[in-house]
C-alpha cells in the first residue's frame, strides 16, 4: 500500500526499488541484427530486456517473446534458434526453463572487423579524454554478482 491506502502498482514498486526496466545492447550487435528479419531483432531486444544485472543473461525464452510481442509461439522458437545458429544467442541451459547468453560483440562473427573495432562515437571519444586524464575518478562497478554467462 502506498499514500492514503491506495495500492501500488507492479511499474511504481519496481521503479522505487532500482528495477525500471533497463536494458543494453552493443550497437554493432543491433546493426547485425538490422540486417536479419525483423523477428530475430524483436526477439533479441525482448530476450535482452529480460537480462539481468550483466546485461547478458537471461531466462526469457519463447513465452516472454509471445506474451510481449505479436509473435506467434512458433515463429519466436524459429527466431530464436536462429538466433543461436547465427552466433548471437547462447544457449546455456534446456528444457522447460531455458536459459540463454547474449554474446558480447567481439565473439560475433562479423561484429568486429577482423580484430579491429569500430571507430569511437564522439561521445566516446569524449568520455575515455575524461578517463585518460587522470583527474576524473571512475568507480568500480558489475564486480558484485557479476558472472559473465
Amino acid at each position: 500500500m502506498g499514500k492514503n491506502g491506495a495500492r501500488m502498482s507492479e511499474k511504481n514498486i519496481q521503479l522505487r526499488q532500482g528495477r525500471g526496466g533497463f536494458f543494453a545492447i552493443d550497437r554493432r550487435i543491433w546493426a547485425k541484427l538490422c540486417g536479419a528479419d525483423i523477428d530475430m531483432a524483436v526477439a533479441y531486444l525482448v530476450l535482452a530486456r529480460g537480462t539481468g544485472r550483466d546485461n547478458r543473461t537471461t531466462f526469457w525464452s519463447v513465452n516472454s517473446i509471445e506474451e510481449r510481442t505479436n509473435i506467434a509461439r512458433q515463429r519466436a522458437k524459429e527466431a530464436i534458434q536462429r538466433l543461436v545458429g547465427g552466433g548471437l544467442l547462447r544457449q546455456d541451459r534446456g528444457g522447460t526453463r531455458p536459459g540463454y547468453c547474449l554474446l558480447p560483440a567481439h565473439e560475433v562473427a562479423g561484429c568486429v572487423e577482423a580484430g579491429k573495432p569500430l571507430p569511437l562515437t564522439v561521445e566516446e571519444a569524449g568520455l575515455l579524454a575524461k578517463i585518460g586524464d587522470k583527474q576524473t575518478r571512475v568507480p568500480k562497478v558489475g564486480r558484485r554478482g557479476s558472472r559473465n554467462c
